[in-house]
């Protein structure tokens, strides 16, 4: 990356680890286990999407309160993220951007 990419980045660090702090706040020790549980066990299965998701939150078992606050949460990073990837485009050539932002796309 050039070092204006790797500026972006270290400029959105911040917003985006408090971020995903608040979403890893959400979730109880018990729920984090049941979680990476869950996720491994899609995994595993072949299971991915929202076959994956449903099982993993079926297993989560979210209080409406915590569905709440995390929703929001989830907002703020998915904003956060999306804030540096529009900065990141804004520095990157095409091929730079497809090899950057196209491997985090294909994670998701």
């Amino acid at each position: 990356m050039t070092e204006k990419a790797n500026k972006v980045v270290a400029d959105h660090a911040d917003k985006i680890a408090a971020a995903q702090a608040k979403v890893d706040a959400v979730y109880t020790a018990e729920q984090q286990t049941a979680k990476r549980t869950a996720q491994k066990a899609a995994k595993d299965a072949g299971k991915k999407g929202k076959e994956a998701a449903a099982e993993v939150d079926a297993a989560v078992k979210l209080t409406a309160e915590q569905k709440t606050k995390l929703e929001a949460a989830t907002k703020e990073l998915t904003a956060a993220t999306t804030a540096r990837n529009d900065a990141l485009k804004a520095v990157l050539s095409a091929d730079q951007q497809e090899k950057v932002l196209g491997k985090a796309k294909k994670k998701a």
